[in-house]
């Protein structure tokens, strides 16, 4: 059995937990917002502009509230765990997952007071950062191609969803996309890079 010096293999222990902790929070987080899409789904449709008048809105119950919340914050967690992850080289790449976590948390919260405007101005970046992040890990191969390809294809719908009718199931594609991203990262072998930092290693 080939022996490993001290450091590294304590590296190696902690980049696999950070690669454990990622993988949890992008499939628990995946699993959440794509039950939150389906169940609002099938609620009576609620109006858009010019339609609201006589009607009202449709709201998410407590439950779908509750599903769409845990989901953004554990894929904003899981973004930024994943962050951890990568190779310094990988600069843009880390930026953009940088910008999502960030935009995606605090548009959400500010969508849901006074200033709506400004939090979707966010969200809309947030969606343009994974979609950034999504064609550089296509491109890097440090996870298959495809997933970058799924994260990239999937936040791009995103721009279409409305929750007051059916295309609240455009979410449901990027929460399924970090499902798999989780599954990916729950096998992924963490490597130690030169200078001694935990990265995933290509799979």
């Amino acid at each position: 059995m080939k022996a490993h010096p001290e450091g590294t293999a304590l590296k190696r222990t902690a980049g696999g937990s950070r690669a454990l902790a990622a993988a949890v929070a992008a499939g628990l987080g995946g699993l959440s917002l794509t039950a939150s899409g389906i169940l609002q789904s099938m609620q009576p449709p609620g109006c858009i502009a010019a339609e609201c008048v006589g009607r009202t809105y449709r709201s998410a119950g407590p439950l779908e509230s509750f599903l769409f919340l845990a989901g953004v914050l554990l894929i904003a967690g899981a973004t930024l765990s994943f962050l951890a992850l990568l190779p310094a080289r990988m600069r843009v790449v880390r930026i953009a997952a940088a910008t999502a976590a960030a935009c995606m948390f605090f548009g959400v919260a500010l969508m849901g007071s006074a200033l709506y405007f400004a939090g979707l101005a966010l969200v809309l970046v947030a969606v343009a950062a994974y979609i950034v992040m999504g064609v550089g890990l296509a491109v890097s191969r440090t996870l298959p191609a495809w997933a970058g390809v799924v994260l990239a294809v999937s936040s791009l719908l995103l721009l279409g969803a409305n929750d007051q009718n059916e295309r609240i199931l455009f979410v449901v594609p990027f929460g399924l996309a970090w499902l798999a991203l989780g599954t990916l990262l729950w096998s992924a072998e963490p490597a130690v890079t030169p200078r001694g930092h935990s990265s995933v290693k290509p799979i």
